[in-house]
């Protein structure tokens, strides 16, 4: 996240990035925060989870750039108190590793695989009404 907190919290206010991850390094315990908040007051004022997720993300100390989410013990109780609706999650990775990983993550099933595609509908046709589902009424 190359971002201020401020603008942030305008992003998550917004509604335009509820259904997105945002990534960020360890060391941004304002961030991390910040979004925990956002998910304690999204969940208060609509009766539901917010939808959109934080991958915080940092590694050995030693290594450059390093840091991790364990160094500071208050914020690992922060995430830890939070609601288990709310969507955070921490990985042992480097920024640039854990975007590189996201980039090549490939749905497991898209119109671009047509063996799976087949083989789920196979699986779920007996289970499916289709004419309903295509509006091909029969009277």
């Amino acid at each position: 996240m190359a971002t201020g907190l401020r603008r942030f919290l305008e992003k998550l206010n917004s509604g335009l990035y509820d259904e997105s991850i945002f990534v960020s390094h360890a060391s941004r315990a304002d961030a991390v925060l910040g979004f925990l908040s956002h998910c304690k007051l999204f969940q208060m004022e609509h009766g539901r989870p917010f939808p959109g997720g934080l991958l915080v993300c940092g590694e050995d100390t030693e290594k450059p750039g390093g840091g991790t989410i364990d160094e500071n013990k208050h914020l690992i109780k922060a995430i830890r108190a939070a609601d288990a609706t709310t969507g955070i999650l921490f990985v042992n990775r480097n920024v640039q590793h854990a975007m590189s990983d996201i980039e090549r993550n490939v749905a497991k099933l898209n119109a671009g695989d047509p063996r799976r595609t087949d083989a789920v509908v196979q699986q779920y046709e007996k289970h499916m009404n289709l004419d309903m589902i295509l509006g091909n009424n029969n009277e």
